[in-house]
């Protein structure tokens, strides 16, 4: 009964981990997403292109840093999560 129990919690833990992992990888792709639907969107003002210019500067800047930092940890969680399943 035991053997089954840990094999159950065990199972019940890679499936957590691998649904954290995907949350994880679909939160970033949808962050770029964003970023370039908005990079992308026609300005009628000037006051909207300069808007359009802070916003993208602030995303080259700042925004892909966070990104980068979060592709990394993603990369990390995803070795991780393979030593763990094998």
């Amino acid at each position: 009964m035991e053997v089954v129990l840990y094999s159950s919690n065990r199972h019940l833990s890679r499936c957590t981990v691998i649904a954290s992992g995907v949350a994880v990888i679909h939160s970033i792709c949808e962050e770029f997403e964003t970023i370039a639907e908005r990079a992308l969107q026609e300005v009628a003002t000037t006051e909207e292109l300069m808007e359009m210019i802070d916003y993208i500067e602030e995303a080259r800047t700042n925004g892909m840093r966070k990104l980068n930092e979060r592709v990394i940890v993603s990369r990390l969680l995803t070795i991780s999560l393979f030593l763990f399943i094998f």
